[in-house]
């Protein structure tokens, strides 16, 4: 099981990079249209404080017989740039992504893994710090069109990420409900959202989660 993975994942629950355009949709908004979606998007944006949701994660790799599935519990705080992942199955783990710094503990293991933000990116590159709390949606450069289920938001990856990766908004609280990320490689990873609550306050057992006493820290990009 991948940390870089599992942050790769956990950044785009909560924030679309400017990615070079994606492939467009019979539905793609117009100029103005966009103009208009994207700003209504940023004041969105502006007034979320807490999110809550329940997540399915179902990775589909093309040399296992049948997918892996994770569900869990994700809690993200903007005021502490806290980004929380309770995975509940198949295992019991948690992923906590806040100041800079990325925490990775399965529970009941003596020990846990820590990365520094500022030396990875989602895609595992150094020299890459993506601001997860305020990225500025006028920045997008993907398509965006409107569809049955809500905006789709879509881009191609970077030299370096994966080849595409859409996100689904919800037409009315534009958060997150579903993203897919298609590897270069083949595959796929889709994330759906349930649950969602916005702006309640977060659970003290994820705001003050400390590690059990006497684990033991693994610095991964550490010398």
């Amino acid at each position: 099981m991948s940390i870089r993975h599992h942050l790769f994942a956990s950044l785009l629950l909560i924030c679309l990079m400017a990615f070079v355009a994606g492939s467009a949709s019979a539905n793609e908004l117009d100029d103005a249209e966009r103009d208009a979606f994207l700003q209504r998007l940023q004041t969105a944006q502006q007034d979320i404080r807490t999110v809550q949701a329940r997540f399915t994660e179902t990775r589909t790799i093309s040399t296992l017989p049948r997918p892996l599935v994770f569900t869990g519990t994700l809690y993200v705080q903007r005021g502490d740039s806290l980004i929380f992942l309770r995975y509940e199955k198949p295992t019991q783990h948690i992923l906590r992504v806040q100041e800079g710094e990325v925490l990775f503990w399965v529970q009941d293991s003596p020990t846990a893994d820590v990365m520094q933000m500022d030396d990875t990116s989602a895609s595992g590159q150094a020299g890459s710090n993506p601001n997860l709390f305020d990225w500025r949606p006028q920045d997008f450069s993907g398509a965006i069109s409107r569809e049955d289920d809500g905006y789709h938001l879509v881009s191609a990856g970077g030299e370096n990420g994966p080849q595409r990766i859409e996100v689904v908004l919800d037409p009315e609280g534009l958060y997150a409900t579903s993203i897919r990320i298609t590897p270069k490689g083949g595959g796929a990873t889709v994330i759906e959202l349930h649950d969602v609550r916005i702006n309640e306050p977060l659970p003290d057992v994820v705001i003050d989660f400390t590690l059990p006493a006497g684990t033991e820290i693994n610095e991964m990009n550490r010398p």
